[in-house]
């Protein structure tokens, strides 16, 4: 974890990254701790444009797979799912990990709320997403609605409606991006 740390420190990220995949499948490969504390640094304390969710995603999955009743590291590979742009299953993780916490010996409240603030802000990303989608599919109803209870539906309406539709709905998509709600694939 030092040689990780030391690296991070002197900003050479890609031999950081190189070096915890390497690690995380030799001489780390059976500390949980280890993993997990790799991990959350580069989720937690890096910068985010030179952070590497894949590999603290990877990291978290193999400290969990070996602490499966660790709410400290379930909380871990949580938010690694929701930077990645997973929130359902950050959420799901969180829940689990809040879950896991209450049960441990020696973990004080203000751990246990920090992690229920996770959560909450997992759960607002998520209903984000829904909120949009919900308004663009109510306004193209709206718009269809209107246009045959006045009617006035026309020809070109008929052939543009669906071309109106996907615009509305890749509009919302570039805005679920923008907003960091969905990761469009891109990592």
């Amino acid at each position: 974890v030092g040689k990780f740390n030391a690296l991070l420190k002197s900003k050479e990220f890609e031999k950081a990254y190189t070096f915890a995949r390497e690690a995380g499948s030799k001489e780390l490969a059976n500390n949980a701790q280890a993993l997990n504390a790799i991990a959350w640094t580069n989720l937690d304390d890096v910068e985010e444009s030179n952070r590497s969710v894949d590999v603290a995603l990877e990291l978290a999955k193999k400290a969990v797979d070996l602490e499966k009743d660790d709410g400290m590291i379930l909380d871990t590979l949580a938010y690694a799912h929701f930077q990645k742009g997973d929130y359902a299953k950050a959420v799901e993780l969180q829940r689990k990990a809040i879950d896991l916490v209450k049960k441990m010996p020696n973990v004080n409240d203000d751990i246990t709320a920090e992690m229920k603030e996770r959560l909450t802000k997992f759960e607002e990303k998520e209903l984000w997403g829904v909120a949009v989608f919900l308004t663009a599919a109510l306004t193209d109803f709206l718009d269809g609605y209107l246009a045959r209870k006045r009617r006035q539906v026309t020809t070109l309406g008929q052939l543009l409606d669906p071309v109106a539709d996907k615009l509305l709905v890749s509009a919302a998509f570039i805005l679920l991006v923008g907003l960091r709600v969905a990761n469009g694939g891109l990592g």
